[in-house]
């Protein structure tokens, strides 16, 4: 009994959802309980009310908007860099996408970075919709060939890094590649990350951890 209490107690918690018509308040209170370290549990999902899917996730690191559907769970981006507006835009055509037997992933990513690097909503519409017909592909063929997320970089230099190290010391190794901070860009190409958005995975860090796990983080990162 004390076994099976003592797992259960280990097994991380849902997240909190609650149904609400998706507003600023909603991307502010995120920011706001990030900020001070009051994100309950795991974190929040905001479920919006006005389209099916859509809902804003607020974690002790992280506040962003995602689709998600009977058959995917696709990243729209980070609150602080596209609008709900937007996050209700890029949904609606990441269901067309689905529909149409494609992977939306790659054209939602470039209309956040093109967005994050120029802030013209236009030029970013316009990009996105160059590589709204790309094949979808699949993860082996996207790890042959590319383009590469940030989580298969990871993978792959785990994959090669690990088995040189002395086996007490993977787990912790591996432990500050995988750290949740590094959720804001999981999902990312490896060619649209910059130095900022590595700052922002380092500060995350400090405030959920500590100032020597934030170093691990970074050294690590820059290894990788």
């Amino acid at each position: 009994m004390a076994k099976a209490a003592a797992k259960a107690k280990a097994k991380p918690a849902a997240y909190t959802r609650k149904r609400v018509s998706l507003g600023l308040d909603h991307v502010v209170r995120g920011e706001t309980l990030i900020e001070e370290g009051r994100v309950p549990g795991r974190g929040i999902e905001f479920a919006d009310t006005q389209t099916p899917g859509l809902i804003l996730r607020v974690t002790p690191t992280a506040s962003t908007f995602m689709l998600k559907t009977e058959h995917a769970t696709v990243r729209l981006g980070e609150a602080n860099r596209i609008t709900v507006q937007q996050a209700r835009d890029q949904a609606a055509l990441a269901r067309i996408s689905l529909k149409r037997g494609r992977d939306p992933r790659r054209q939602v990513a470039a209309f956040e970075a093109s967005l994050g690097h120029t802030g013209d909503e236009g030029a970013a519409a316009e990009i996105s919709a160059a590589v709204d017909d790309t094949p979808a592909q699949t993860e082996a063929d996207r790890r042959a060939h590319g383009p590469w997320l940030w989580r298969d970089l990871v993978d792959e230099f785990l994959a090669a890094k690990l088995p040189d190290l002395k086996p007490t010391y993977r787990k912790d190794y591996e432990s500050y590649l995988r750290h949740e901070a590094f959720n804001r860009i999981r999902d990312r190409l490896v060619s649209d990350i910059r130095i900022a958005d590595l700052e922002g995975v380092r500060n995350a860090v400090v405030k959920s951890n500590t100032v020597s796990a934030a170093r691990r983080v970074v050294s690590n990162s820059v290894e990788c």
